[in-house]
Formats: C-alpha cells, sequence, structure tokens
C-alpha cells in the first residue's frame, strides 16, 4: 500500500498493513499497546491501577483538529462483509487533536482480539470535512499477551487508596492474618 497526504475533505486514511506494527510497553503501575509506526500519531491502549482502562489517540495529520470522534471496528477487507460497531464517541466545543476513551474500551479490545480493525471517524468544525482513519490490527497477538499479562498484575487499588485505607486491629495482635 502507498499512502500519500492529501489535503482535501471526506479522505480516509489507511495505515498500510505492512505499517501496522503493535507493541507493548509496561511496567509495574502501567501497561501500554502501542501502534505509533505510521504519519497519523499514537494510537494506544492504556491499562493503570484499580481497573482503568483507555483507548487513547494522539492524532497528528497536518495541524488538523476534530470536535467529534467515533470509536468504531470494523472487519478486515478480506472478510466477506463490511460490520462495524460503534463502542463510543466524544464531543468537544473546542476542537482536538487527543482523544481518550474509557466507556467501552474493554469491549473495543476485546472485538480487537477477534480481529477487528480500529476505526476512527472524525468530524471537524464545518461538515464537509469528515475524516476517517482506519488502523490494521495485523501483528497485535503477542504485544496483546503481554499486555494482558501485564493487566492481570497490576495492583487493584491505586497508591493513594491503598495509602489512605483505614486498618483495625484487635488488642494486642501483631500480626496480620487473611479473614
Amino acid at each position: 500500500f502507498i499512502f500519500s497526504k492529501v489535503s482535501y475533505s471526506e479522505e480516509v486514511l489507511t495505515i498500510p498493513m505492512d505499517l501496522s506494527k503493535w507493541t507493548y510497553e509496561g511496567n509495574k503501575f502501567k501497561c501500554n499497546l502501542l501502534q505509533s509506526n505510521n504519519d497519523y500519531g499514537k494510537f494506544y491502549f492504556l491499562a493503570e491501577p484499580n481497573n482503568k482502562f483507555y483507548f487513547i489517540s494522539d492524532i497528528e495529520y497536518e495541524n488538523n483538529k476534530w470536535k467529534t470522534i467515533a470509536l468504531t471496528t470494523q472487519n478486515a477487507p478480506w472478510s466477506n462483509e463490511l460490520y462495524r460497531k460503534e463502542f463510543g464517541s466524544l464531543e468537544f466545543t473546542k476542537p482536538s487533536q487527543r482523544f481518550i476513551f474509557n466507556k467501552g474500551a474493554e469491549e473495543f479490545m476485546d472485538s480487537i482480539a477477534l480481529g477487528s480493525w480500529v476505526t476512527l471517524s472524525l468530524k471537524g468544525s464545518n461538515a464537509s470535512s469528515v475524516s476517517e482513519i482506519v488502523i490494521p490490527t495485523l501483528q497485535i497477538q503477542n504485544a496483546l499477551k503481554s499486555f494482558n499479562a501485564c493487566r492481570a498484575r497490576l495492583p487493584k487499588l491505586s497508591f493513594s487508596e491503598a495509602r489512605d485505607m483505614a486498618l483495625s486491629f484487635e488488642f494486642g495482635q501483631k500480626t496480620l492474618s487473611r479473614g
């Protein structure tokens, strides 16, 4: 696939399949599943302690900004039919390039794990400036496996919740035990 940056409305930007590479990065307190090897921005899942889970898109395309974004999945192009499912949408009064989805992000991840592709439908400040970014999910399985293993190891409480938790002791008790 060859792509070029064209600046007319109603364009669909598809990240070429051979450039679609998903990577995992994580530590004890944060897990990321990233797709950033493209000219259109950085797209990633972020998991944090206390079961916080997001899909974030930082779109970098000719300094454009959008007021509305819809997060959907679609079947891969070799599928028999085109099926799309929307998992969330955001609307801003001030146009933006960064969009953070938390509602629907888990279900969105489940759909991608089954082979669906990411589709971001964007609307600018005027009705004719509609754009779409399609992100293949090829080569995601190994990174997804590492990401999910990282998520399973994340603390179930945030640091501030654990710090502020009250622990009661019986008079004379010197050790903790599972209750």
